[in-house]
């Protein structure tokens, strides 16, 4: 009995310390969780640190896009797309009717995320062209700091308002003529920040110069860029939206022998405007080209007023002789006013009662004028390189728009154009082999993102 007793306290006792041992591994493994809570509460935890790997819930939703990020704030990821339809009809001159069609503007991809907070990426790919989907944007990002962050890939270069604002949120479905003289997707690295939060930014950048196209030479396109908006942080709606903006561009060029250094063609139109000279086929644009740009906006409630000064410097020659010096100058001056009241953004507007929501609205209705001027300096035609008779050394586009958001994602334009053109002749421009000093257009287009 006594042999009996003593066997069952002794096994008492070793269940009395593992229950013991059991609570307090218990208490201990409770203790470690709310600290992990406690670390991933308010900041984002450290990236590889013990929260980071006992926070990895991804919160998916849709919001401009399809969008996924994680709890501790380390990943992000966007996937969004658009499709730009236009239908272009040209009012006048009947040789010209077999240009009246619809056509795709933009149908894009867009990917774009950040990793471990401080680095980022973007891959936005384009079908609309004749040929196979090409890159667009694709570049990697370190945003570190506000005031220093760094690009490197393919994407916009920092020159012209217009250029650097999104095709989705221009004013008109078309940009003016003066958006022949600018840069657009540069293969480069760009240093770029805010010196003063919201109010000073720069960006610096050096890219191959040849936009999207091969690089042929080992010189480089060099970029400055600096904005003020020195009322940004103030809480009137009259003043905060003020913007200044200059931007200087140096390179130089490696065109072939016979190129001529821009598109002279009407984006609305989409009309060549010049025709090449006796020499055209001689001449060499190989040498420095300068850019500068000088832009001014003003958002105030549901107006806006932007206005833009360019003007270039390119260096050419012909074999044996001296160099020459040609300069463009181009600028435009936009108003608009959203008649019901929405707020004038840089990008999406925020539609107050969108069409078929809950508050039974219509959708905001947006109201766009415009006037573009484009210039030739007479070099080019002295030399040769353009041809006098057939060329305009003028050109004056005069622009009205209405635009109607049912939602902020949905977007229906009809824009009318009237382009002047003024040459020598009195009608410089041949198409179809007939004369024309003047023309315009009807664009309606349908654009719909995500």
């Amino acid at each position: 009995m006594n042999r009996l007793s003593r066997t069952l306290g002794l096994l008492a006792l070793c269940a009395g310390f593992a229950r013991a041992e059991s609570i307090e591994e218990r208490v201990k493994a409770l203790e470690e969780k709310m600290k992990l809570k406690e670390e991933s509460e308010g900041t984002a935890p450290e990236p590889g640190s013990p929260a980071a790997a006992g926070s990895n819930k991804i919160d998916v939703f849709f919001k401009n896009g399809l969008q996924a990020k994680s709890q501790d704030g380390n990943f992000e990821l966007k996937i969004g797309g658009r499709v730009l339809v236009h239908y272009r009809e040209y009012l006048r001159h009947s040789e010209r009717i077999s240009k009246d069609n619809f056509a795709f503007r933009e149908v894009k991809l867009d990917l774009k995320g950040k990793i471990w907070k401080d680095f980022g990426f973007r891959v936005e790919i384009n079908g609309s062209g004749n040929s196979a989907f090409v890159v667009d944007d694709g570049y990697l990002s370190w945003e570190r700091w506000s005031f220093l962050k760094l690009k490197v890939g393919q994407f916009k270069a920092p020159f012209s308002i217009e250029q650097t604002t999104s095709t989705l949120f221009i004013d008109m479905p078309e940009r003016g003529p003066s958006d022949r003289l600018v840069p657009g997707y540069e293969l480069g690295a760009m240093v770029y920040g805010e010196l003063v939060e919201k109010i000073l930014e720069y960006n610096l950048m050096v890219a191959n110069g040849t936009l999207k196209a091969a690089e042929n030479n080992s010189d480089k396109d060099f970029y400055a860029r600096l904005q003020l908006r020195p009322f940004a942080k103030m809480e009137s709606d009259i003043i905060k939206g003020f913007h200044i903006a200059v931007s200087g561009n140096w390179g130089k060029r490696g065109l072939a022998t016979g190129t001529l250094p821009y598109t002279y063609s009407a984006p609305s139109t989409q009309t060549t405007f010049v025709a090449n000279g006796p020499r055209a086929a001689q001449v060499r644009f190989d040498e420095d080209r300068y850019r500068f740009d000088a832009e001014i906006a003003w958002l105030f409630g549901p107006a806006a007023v932007k206005a833009e000064f360019l003007r270039t410097r390119d260096t050419y020659r012909f074999k044996g002789e001296n160099r020459s010096i040609t300069n463009h100058t181009a600028f435009f001056v936009t108003a608009s006013c959203f008649l019901t009241g929405e707020d004038k953004n840089w990008d999406r507007p925020n539609v107050k009662k969108p069409l078929f929501g809950s508050g039974g609205g219509f959708g905001a209705v947006e109201l766009v004028a415009r006037y573009s001027r484009f210039r030739l300096n007479e070099d080019l035609f002295r030399d040769g390189v353009l041809s006098r008779a057939n060329s305009a050394k003028y050109v004056e586009e005069y622009a009205g728009c209405v635009n109607w958001y049912p939602n902020a994602n949905v977007r229906l334009s009809v824009m009318y154009a009237w382009l002047n053109y003024t040459g020598r002749n009195v009608n410089p421009v041949v198409v179809s082999g007939k004369r024309f000093d003047h023309e315009d257009v009807l664009i309606v287009r349908a654009q719909i993102d995500f």
